[in-house]
């Protein structure tokens, strides 16, 4: 079976060109054993998914990358919250949550991991309500946000990774992007701008009229 290089859509080994997109297919087949080859995100620039971790390199999951990196963030605080805690009054037991909070937040970091998140998410509801109870405040929400968080966004990497198994080439294809039709901007038509008009001259070359002689009347004309 051959591969287009240019759209991704598979081909048999008797064919030249791409029934999809009409381009030049490959003389020798493609390598069934290799990893999967597709259009990168942003121009023609080739890239390989063949694990999680390599999936969530992709430019289009970005997001789902940091919010997962948000959520051990969180934990990581908490962690270093508990220790500064531990290592002022003393109690030793508190080094057990903390490992725990921490182990949790590098399995939802490096692996993204559902159980780990889940896991997160019942030990903070826990430990929330116990702060509730005993002394009957809220305390533990920033851990609580992060198994939430962590919850939400694990299943969301984990159902587009396995979208992306069923079809890599849907993952690779740019977002449609609305264009507005170009439009003539609007200009105001000319108008002559207004000038004042001239004031007439007197007549230097006439002769001067003598103010004291009487005026000229229709009858001696």
């Amino acid at each position: 079976m051959k591969t287009c290089p240019k759209c991704g859509a598979i081909a048999n080994d008797d064919e030249f060109f791409c029934s999809s997109c009409n381009a030049s297919l490959p003389d020798t087949p493609a390598d069934p054993t290799a990893a999967t080859q597709y259009p990168g995100y942003y121009g023609n620039q080739t890239a390989t998914a063949s694990s999680k971790q390599e999936f969530l390199k992709m430019p289009q999951n970005k997001s789902l990358r940091g919010s997962c990196r948000a959520a051990a963030i969180c934990c990581y605080i908490v962690g270093g919250v508990s220790l500064i805690v531990m290592l002022l009054t003393g109690e030793l037991l508190t080094l057990l949550d903390i490992a725990l909070v921490v182990g949790l937040g590098l399995g939802i970091h490096l692996k993204q991991s559902r159980a780990c998140a889940v896991v997160l998410l019942i030990y903070a509801a826990i430990s929330t309500l116990f702060y509730l109870i005993m002394y009957g405040r809220f305390g533990g929400w920033l851990l609580l946000v992060a198994g939430i968080l962590a919850v939400v966004y694990t299943f969301k990497v984990e159902k587009a990774w396995q979208q992306y198994l069923l079809n890599p080439q849907a993952m690779n294809q740019q977002p449609y992007q609305y264009q507005q039709p170009y439009q003539q901007p609007y200009q105001q038509p000319y108008q002559q701008p207004y000038q004042q008009p001239y004031p007439q001259q007197p007549d230097y070359t006439a002769a001067p009229q003598d103010p004291s002689a009487p005026p000229e009347s229709s009858d001696d004309r």
